[in-house]
């Protein structure tokens, strides 16, 4: 959708494999609130902030929700405000970078989809977190309890599954 991707800081290092994202389906679902603010009622609860992979979708989306729920219009010449010092902002292009998402929007009642989508990949970084930090502890503290890894890896696991 778009060729603007500044450098992500979780880029993986050199010979890694990033982890799981979907930058298109974030831009899309941004897009379709920016172009129909209903859209974001329809998502809200099933994705969240910290959800989004790249750091500016998850302030962005932070933003757009709080203008939202405070009954304000959250379009991008007045969301553009509240970004004029963020980096990234500039990185992506600033206002035409909002207005960009606007214009090559999908059709607001696909938000839910795109949500979905947005859900599922960061489901699936949290997973390979989880097994990683799992791996790891397993891998090399020789004094580690291999029972209570296992009740801390269903204890993260459930709080994925359940948000928290």
């Amino acid at each position: 959708m778009f060729d603007k991707h500044p450098f992500h800081p979780d880029a993986p290092a050199q010979g890694e494999a990033p982890p799981p994202h979907n930058i298109e389906a974030e831009q899309a679902l941004l897009g379709a609130m920016l172009a129909d603010n209903d859209a974001f009622t329809v998502v809200d609860g099933l994705v969240s902030p910290r959800d989004f992979f790249e750091p500016f979708h998850q302030r962005l989306f932070k933003t757009i929700g709080d203008e939202i729920r405070h009954g304000r219009l959250a379009e991008p010449s007045l969301l553009a405000q509240y970004f004029l010092i963020d980096p990234a902002f500039q990185q992506f292009g600033g206002l035409s970078y909002m207005l960009d998402l606007l214009d090559k929007a999908p059709p607001s009642n696909r938000a839910d989809q795109y949500a979905k989508a947005v859900r599922s990949v960061a489901l699936r970084r949290d997973v390979v977190r989880i097994a990683k930090d799992i791996a790891h502890r397993a891998q090399n503290d020789a004094q580690a309890d291999g029972g209570q890894m296992m009740a801390d890896l269903e204890r993260d696991i459930l709080a994925v599954r359940t948000g928290k």
